[in-house]
């Protein structure tokens, strides 16, 4: 089975593990994650919409990769919500090459 196959899923820590690529749309599939670290990896492209289909993800940490561009509004819509899951999410956007308006951190 592959990672996005394990649907019950509730914490997803891949840090520091110098993994790179992009991450997969698939994600959205893992329906019963609470918690998502990537940080201090060597992901790239942008976090993908598919988040927004995690109904129970409370903390997203994305610090410290290569991310780039902007945050999806869809994602930022799903943080800014009073009535969201979503406590924490950081990401790299004090460089300049993510703009996130919705990240509780900027790094």
């Amino acid at each position: 089975a592959g990672l996005y196959d394990l649907t019950s899923l509730r914490s997803l820590d891949l840090s520091h593990n110098r993994l790179d690529g992009e991450i997969g749309s698939g994600i959205g599939r893992l329906g019963r994650l609470r918690f998502l670290s990537l940080h201090h990896n060597g992901f790239a492209g942008t976090l993908p919409p598919a988040l927004t289909e995690l109904p129970r993800l409370m903390y997203i940490y994305a610090e410290h990769n290569r991310f780039a561009g902007k945050v999806a509004d869809e994602l930022c819509a799903k943080v800014e919500d009073a009535d969201s899951s979503v406590v924490d999410f950081s990401m790299d956007c004090e460089s300049g090459a993510v703009q996130c308006a919705c990240c509780s951190m900027c790094w």
